[in-house]
């Protein structure tokens, strides 16, 4: 519980960095959804057309492993990121910081620090709390906009016809935001937040933290309790590393120029056992590793591997016949575009004895679509021990060769 009045730090050198990180962390969280390319997003889960799309590829959601692959590279880079540098993503970039930031500022724009009585101070908390709320519909409408495409989303708005499950998602993600953000706070980050359990495992002496010199401070400190007010936390640093630190720095700009006027070096700063701390100390190198791999297959999925994917199979209901000295067996031939764009695909067989019966010139695959195609394959009597080859190639000149061997007459 915080024991003095909160104050919120005006200005220093790590307020600043964080005012402009965190300004520009929400603008890219706020614009992904509109980043869009030929109909393709930078990241959405879209659960109206069962498909996710990811730097402006688009999946169908039975290829959730590359999402998997997201999420691991995700967690294991968050949790390298906290072996080496605490819990300086709480304190920067998450986006309960951020979020909560702004209504501070909001807050003190309606409400500065001085004595407000009678009917204005009503208009002014009335103005406050309009602001926040409308300020957390915004993140609210952004939350929904990550599984809805945002421009359907506002063209269905204008002419009238969002449907209910949008509508009600919107409600619910407004509700729960607007409890988080205004009411609840930084306490989630103390009390609900699994990160902030979790970080007490992932620490060690050479995780760089927040820390208080307290061999100086007791005969440098000068009890002004700056640094407990200007936490966002409500915590004291001086009391030594708590899980409710979110590492914001926050303390340590609000002690700087108390120390400097004295002619000292600051009470709190970022600190680590080691002097010259490595990327890859302890235990950081096996999830810095796993980070890499996860990351390097998600690359992979998205830009390297081939949309079509093709598969040969003797069609067991079609017995094979002798007509006219050829012999003539049936496959099926299964054609799964996982791209998002149309595929004009073509089929030949080799060598030249074999033909193919009818003839592919073209066929046209939509994106995310799966088609079988009957074929039939036709060889000279005699052969019956031959090998074919059949090729498959798109418009893109992606190839693709299928061995099919021991052709012959049940």
């Amino acid at each position: 519980m915080r024991k003095v009045p909160y104050f919120h730090p005006e200005s220093g050198t790590y307020t600043n960095r964080r005012r402009w990180v965190g300004l520009s962390f929400f603008i890219f969280l706020i614009g992904v959804p509109f980043i869009v390319i030929d109909g393709a997003s930078l990241f959405l889960l879209d659960i109206v057309n069962m498909e996710f799309h990811l730097f402006f590829r688009v999946f169908p959601f039975t290829q959730f492993y590359v999402l998997f692959g997201l999420t691991i590279a995700g967690v294991a880079g968050l949790i390298y990121v906290t072996l080496i540098w605490g819990r300086v993503w709480c304190g920067w970039m998450c986006p309960q910081t951020i979020i909560t930031d702004f209504l501070r500022v909001f807050e003190k724009f309606w409400l500065p620090r001085k004595n407000i009585k009678g009917v204005n101070k009503y208009l002014r908390l009335i103005g406050s709390y309009a602001t926040m709320t409308g300020f957390v519909f915004l993140v609210a409408l952004d939350v929904v906009w990550y599984f809805i495409n945002p421009y359907d989303f506002l063209n269905r708005l204008t002419t009238g016809t969002l449907s209910a499950f949008a509508i009600g998602s919107l409600a619910v993600s407004f509700i729960i935001t607007w409890l988080d953000m205004v009411i609840v706070r930084q306490s989630f980050c103390e009390y609900l937040c699994p990160y902030a359990k979790m970080q007490g495992a992932l620490f060690s002496e050479s995780t760089t933290v927040v820390a208080y010199d307290e061999k100086r401070g007791e005969t440098d400190c000068t009890k002004c309790l700056m640094c407990v007010r200007v936490c966002p936390a409500g915590i004291d640093i001086r009391d030594g590393l708590q899980m409710s630190c979110i590492a914001c720095a926050a303390c340590v700009d609000a002690c700087e120029p108390i120390m400097a006027k004295k002619g000292k070096a600051n009470l709190v700063r970022y600190w680590s056992a080691e002097k010259t701390p490595s990327l890859l100390r302890d235990k950081s190198f096996m999830v810095a590793l796993v980070a890499i791999i996860a990351s390097l297959f998600v690359i992979w999925q998205v830009f390297f591997k081939i949309d079509l994917q093709v598969n040969l199979s003797r069609n067991s209901n079609f017995t094979g016949k002798i007509i006219s000295g050829q012999i003539v067996n049936g496959y099926t031939l299964v054609l799964d575009n996982l791209g998002s764009d149309e595929k004009r695909i073509s089929v030949s067989i080799t060598p030249a004895e074999f033909k193919l019966l009818p003839p592919i010139t073209y066929y046209l695959v939509k994106g995310n679509e799966t088609v079988r195609l009957p074929l039939m394959v036709e060889l000279p009597v005699g052969k019956e021990e031959s090998e074919f080859i059949l090729v498959v190639e798109d418009n893109k000149g992606d190839r693709k060769e299928i061995n099919q061997g021991f052709f012959r007459v049940k």
